[in-house]
Formats: C-alpha cells, structure tokens, sequence
C-alpha cells in the first residue's frame, strides 16, 4: 500500500475513534434528568455507569487471549456496532434497570474495540514514541467526551434523557462506517503484520530481574486507581454535585464537564512528549497527585465558577491516562501486547466497576463531601504506593529489551 492511502486510512480511523469514544461518553450529564424522571436512588444511577463497567471487566481477558489468534480488526468491528445498539436499548428502555441493561451491552463491546485498538496503535508506534502514540489516541477519547458530553446534556435539556442515547447510538455507527473504510478491505490497517503465532510468541518480559513483578503490578494498580477515580469522581459525583448541590442544569453540568475534557486535550501532547523525553513515571505521578487535590476541593467549591475550575483541574489531572498502557508495552514482547493489554483493561475497567458503586454508597451515608475525600484518600495513597518506581522505568526498560534481544539470539 503506498504512503498516501496509508495515511487517508489513519486519518479515517482517527475519525472513526472520534466517533466511537463519543458514543460511549454521552451518559454522565444524563444522571440528574435521568434521577428525576425515574425516580431513581443515588444507588441505582451508581450502576448505571457501573454496569458499563462489569461488562467491559468480564470481556477484557477473553479479548486479549483472543487477539493472540485473530486480527484486531474483527474485534474493532463488532465493539462499535455493540456499543451502538446498548445506547439504542437505553433510549427505549422503561425503567432504570432498562438503562442499566443498555449500558451493561455498551460495556461488551466497547472493552472489544478498545482492546483492538490499543494493540493496532502498540505495533504502530516504537519504544520512543509509544507514550505520544498513546497520548494521541487519549486526545481522540477525550476530544470525543468532550463533545459528546456537551452535546448530550442539552440534548437532555431540551428533548428528554432520551434523546442523549439516541445521539450515542448515531454517533457508534457513524464511527463504525469509518472504521470499516479505515480498516477494510481484507487488510489490517496499512499492510500492519498478522496476528502472532501463539505457540512462537515470547513470554511476557517483565522489567528489570524476574523477580521484581511488583513493577508491573504497582502499574495495574494506579491503572484501577485512575479509572476508580474518573468514574466515581468525574463521571458520577461531579455532575451529581453540579446537579444537585448547586442547582446547575444538565446543560451547564455537561459544558462544565466538558470544560475538564478541554483542560485534558490541551496537556495530552505535552505530558506524552515529557514522558517519552524525561521518563513516564515523574509525569504519571504528577497528575494523579493533581486528581487528588482536587477530589479533595470539590465538596469545598459553592460558586458555578469555582465549580468549573475545579472540573478544569480534574481534566489536567487525567491527561496522564496514556501513560501507564506505555509504560507495560515497554516491558513486554510485541506477541504479548494483546494479553497485557488485556489485563489492563481488567484494571481499569474493575475501577469503573467500584468508583460509582463506592461514591454512590458514601453519597448514601455520608454526603458529597465524605464521598469526594474518600476518593482523594485513595487516589493519593496509590500515588505514595508507586513513589518508587520513579527512577526505574528506563532501567527496566533496558534490561527487558536486552532480555527480549538475548532470547532471540538464541
């Protein structure tokens, strides 16, 4: 294929990501409206967001296990057209179990699509540019929230909760359409190399001696970390304050939500270029302690403007998202990367699980603020966890790849 139609087919599947990751994000502003006019308990809406997540969680391994035999492509695929069709039963359904039934179908397919795309975008990019690779692809994750979240409040606002997950759907197979353009054809994006032999590919290399797994584990464990904390407190506390302790509508609740997505995109290049430069660890632990401060701050903000800036710091914060998926495809072998990924995924995805179940039973007992300092609590006791890996990553990083090297001299 020549360099010309390889880059129309990135720039397409970009698109296509755009789309997607749009189409999943359209439920938070909806949980006010959604609270109202269901009747439904703090509990309730907690799963709505959570079920999302129990679905992804039961998916993730078996997809990563799955890509070790097939190509990525199939798996892109089938999670864009799921995800269309669970917004599709949530803008029907009847009840709030119905939404929670909806939002439980999203949740297969999106894990399938993103697991696809993670390991397309890991044999795309080098050991140096990789924590940029990933970067961008947060960019287009959160370019799309940004948006989607936007658009879906007003949406609510204006037509009914309905129309938000209608809009989810459209978005899911508009995004499809793209992605079969991008990826069609009977080929993996751009002539990328087939699916690895199982029986060939090497083990998973972890960093530094065999004997200190714990780097990889301490990695797993901020990746549950942040995703607890994106859930219960960006996706569920901070609209639900927004909405409920200040009186803000779901239209002002979504621009404010995506005034943090704003705040995100603007330092996504930047902390993916300091990664890739200075080391990933240094620059992942300066957000999440930034996550930390501001979980910390928002039960104390009383004005709509204190609010937005609270949102805004919660989105610099998460900018270092891409990088802990950087940091483990650093420490094992391109035929490992499916399964990696894939444990990841369950990381972050049993966050989404427990950060809305967990803040809606504080909410229950003890209130916005008691909710919002548990999750600075947690958030800051992981990073203090993973202190020490500061200086490690590009030691480790140099002993796998002269271990992977080593064993294929062999």
């Amino acid at each position: 294929m020549d360099s010309q139609a390889r880059r129309r087919d990135l720039w397409i599947l970009f698109g296509a990501l755009f789309l997607f990751h749009a189409a999943a994000g359209v439920a938070s502003p909806l949980l006010p409206r959604l609270r109202q006019a269901l009747g439904a308990s703090y509990l309730q809406i907690g799963w709505v967001n959570a079920a999302f997540g129990v679905s992804r969680l039961l998916t993730d391994v078996p997809a990563g296990w799955l890509l070790r035999r097939r190509a990525p492509n199939l798996l892109v695929f089938l999670g864009m057209g799921i995800v269309g069709c669970g917004n599709l039963l949530a803008a029907f359904a009847g009840s709030v179990h119905g939404v929670i039934a909806g939002r439980a179908v999203a949740g297969f397919g999106y894990s399938a699509a993103v697991i696809g795309t993670l390991t397309l975008l890991a044999a795309l990019a080098g050991d140096t540019s990789r924590a940029r690779v990933f970067s961008l692809y947060e960019f287009l994750i959160v370019a799309g929230l940004a948006v989607s979240t936007a658009i879906a409040g007003f949406a609510a606002e204006w037509v009914g909760w309905r129309a938000g997950f209608g809009l989810g759907s459209l978005l899911a197979v508009l995004g499809l359409i793209a992605a079969a353009v991008s990826l069609g054809r009977g080929r993996p994006m751009g002539g990328m190399p087939p699916p690895p032999d199982p029986e060939r590919s090497p083990r998973i290399v972890l960093p530094g001696t065999r004997g200190r797994t714990w780097s990889i584990g301490l990695v797993l464990l901020l990746s549950f970390i942040l995703s607890y904390a994106w859930t219960g407190l960006f996706y569920t506390l901070y609209p639900l304050y927004g909405g409920e302790h200040l009186g803000l509508g779901t239209g002002v609740v979504g621009v404010a939500m995506s005034t943090g997505y704003v705040a995100d995109l603007a330092l996504l290049f930047p902390y993916g270029w300091l990664a890739d430069r200075y080391g990933r660890v240094p620059i992942l632990l300066a957000g999440v302690l930034l996550i930390a401060i501001t979980a910390f701050a928002l039960p104390l903000s009383g004005s709509n403007l204190t609010y937005i800036a609270v949102g805004l710091l919660i989105g610099m914060g998460f900018a270092c998202w891409g990088l802990p998926p950087a940091l483990l495809t650093d420490w094992v072998s391109p035929g490992s990367r499916g399964v990696i990924l894939g444990l990841y995924r369950f990381m972050v995805d049993l966050g989404f699980i427990l950060g809305p179940l967990s803040v809606s039973v504080a909410l229950e007992g003890g209130g916005f603020r008691i909710a919002a300092w548990m999750v600075a609590g947690l958030t800051g006791a992981s990073a203090l966890a993973f202190f020490g890996l500061r200086k490690r990553p590009a030691l480790a990083l140099q002993e796998a790849q002269a271990d992977v090297g080593e064993r294929g001299r062999a």
